[in-house]
This record gives C-alpha cells, sequence and structure tokens, in this order.
C-alpha cells in the first residue's frame, strides 16, 4: 500500500510535503518526502536568556564602573558579550 503525498508547501510552514529541496548529503536516487523544522516558539528560551542578560549587565555595569577601572569594564563587557554569544549559539 502506497501512501499518496500532495504538495503542500508554505514559506513559512515546519512540516513541508514533498518539498523541491537537495540536501548536502543526499544521494541521487534518494526523494525528500517531508522537510520538518522546530517551531518558532522554541527559540525563545535563548532569546529571552539574552536579552535579560543585556539589561541585567547594563544595571550591574551602572554600579561596579563606580568601582573599577576602565580596563576591567572593558574585560567585563567582553565577558558578557561573549557569554552571550555563547548562550545564543549553543
Amino acid at each position: 500500500m502506497a501512501i499518496q503525498l500532495e504538495k503542500k508547501n508554505r514559506y513559512f510552514n515546519s512540516f513541508c510535503q514533498l518539498p523541491d529541496v537537495i540536501l548536502g548529503n543526499q544521494m541521487k536516487d534518494e526523494k525528500i518526502l517531508l522537510l520538518l523544522r522546530a517551531h518558532p516558539i522554541t527559540q525563545l528560551f535563548w532569546v529571552f536568556n539574552s536579552v535579560a542578560l543585556i539589561i541585567v549587565v547594563f544595571v550591574l555595569e551602572f554600579f561596579i564602573a563606580q568601582f573599577i577601572n576602565p580596563l576591567q569594564l572593558f574585560y567585563f563587557r567582553l565577558f558578557v558579550f561573549l557569554f552571550c554569544v555563547f548562550l545564543c549559539f549553543n
């Protein structure tokens, strides 16, 4: 019994039947039947955490700038920036 799939593709759809794509490790005799993508709501965790961290850092920086020198403040900002990049792209 063969399953008949109807070609249904929308631009922002996370479930595409018979997509017109070629994947990097696809063999010549293979055909893509379904293309599944994660729902955008799954990305909210790192977005919320990054924005919250940046806000906290700016507030914290206002208070600690009185007690440390500019070079230490630079390294603090660099550390926070690298931490945000790690959080976003992990």
